[in-house]
């Protein structure tokens, strides 16, 4: 592969960061295949792309839904909160099929705090580099062939329906998927709740995860039925929830749909969990320039020809990887 220049990538970047002020629909619009087959959908497949500019990296503190990996809630600043779990996770654009990995295997812990200038606790690293297949994530909506011929229309659509749901399920498979899911990985530690309130345990296990080295923000990720009852749970008459503390140990409940009901994920996500999207027309290494996903469009979906309908669907190409096994910890019968 040929070398590009320091102008080219200057260029490129450039180039990158003014599509990325645009939300995914109004780069749809803006397409030249949208503005040319909107009007006249044919029957075959009609390849409109756009960049899914804001969809992995989503918060709710942003009106376009972006979460920079890179400056994530400082302590004192964390809060109970929706949004993205992968936003909360290393997010890392690559352009080819080769992932070079590096997991956490062993870990040591001092029993006592180490002497300046001697040896600190160590952990074991395995390095992998691979080709693991990623994961089409895709979704789709139909909407009546008006509504795309509409750029006003289409644009709503995209942003208000697509973009969130293709969230979802990138969220529902860095959790959940069976073999590199951090709710599934083995390694992760388990903590029962046993007899303690829901906000004491997920305190035990942040402070678990603290007494390991991790210290930035470290995120709660429970289900929204769990999310209430952890809110809503009372002790001798006193409510135990306290949002307070939460903060000031720089500790933040997301509240997510792709979390298994009755076990939360506790741990510093940002250093644990890896996610890798496949972004083949990127030549810039940038996390920013990971939110891609490819958008197509078609009337020959079903019956839709028949029935003046077009299906609109977004795809990403994703992978998830627990790297650091250590900086979680999984809280169970929660």
């Amino acid at each position: 592969m040929a070398k590009k220049t320091i102008e080219q990538r200057v260029l490129e970047s450039t180039a990158i960061a003014e599509r990325l002020t645009l939300s995914l629909g109004q780069q749809l619009v803006a397409s030249l295949p949208y503005r040319a087959d909107a009007a006249n959908m044919p029957a075959t497949q009609v390849g409109t792309a756009a960049q899914f500019a804001d969809v992995l990296l989503d918060s709710t503190n942003d009106d376009r839904g972006v979460f920079n990996p890179t400056t994530p809630p400082r302590v004192g600043e964390a809060a109970s909160s929706g949004g993205r779990v992968v936003g909360r996770c290393s997010v890392v654009p690559v352009t080819d099929e080769v992932i070079a990995r590096a997991r956490e295997t062993a870990r040591t812990s001092a029993a006592a705090k180490t002497a300046w200038g001697t040896a600190a606790p160590e952990f074991e690293i395995a390095f992998d580099r691979g080709t693991p297949e990623f994961v089409r994530i895709p979704v789709y909506v139909n909407v009546d062939d008006s509504v795309w011929s509409s750029p006003g229309a289409a644009q709503s659509v995209v942003d208000a329906v697509l973009r969130q749901d293709v969230a979802r399920a990138i969220d529902d498979f860095v959790l959940n998927e069976a073999t590199t899911g951090a709710l599934q990985d083995s390694s992760v530690t388990s903590l029962a709740k046993g007899g303690a309130t829901r906000f004491d345990a997920i305190v035990d296990a942040a402070t678990r995860v603290r007494g390991r080295g991790y210290d930035g923000v470290v995120t709660a990720v429970v289900a929204p039925t769990d999310h209430k009852a952890l809110v809503t749970e009372a002790t001798s008459g006193v409510r135990a929830y306290d949002s307070a503390i939460l903060r000031d140990l720089g500790i933040e409940v997301v509240n997510s749909s792709s979390a298994a009901s009755g076990t939360a994920l506790v741990g510093a996500l940002v250093e644990a969990v890896t996610v890798w999207v496949k972004a083949p027309n990127v030549g810039v290494a940038n996390a920013t320039e990971a939110q891609l996903a490819q958008i197509t469009a078609s009337d020959s979906h079903a019956s839709n020809f028949l029935n003046g309908r077009v299906t609109i669907l977004a795809t990403a190409q994703v992978q998830s990887h627990v790297q650091r096994p250590s900086g979680l910890v999984k809280v169970t019968s929660f």
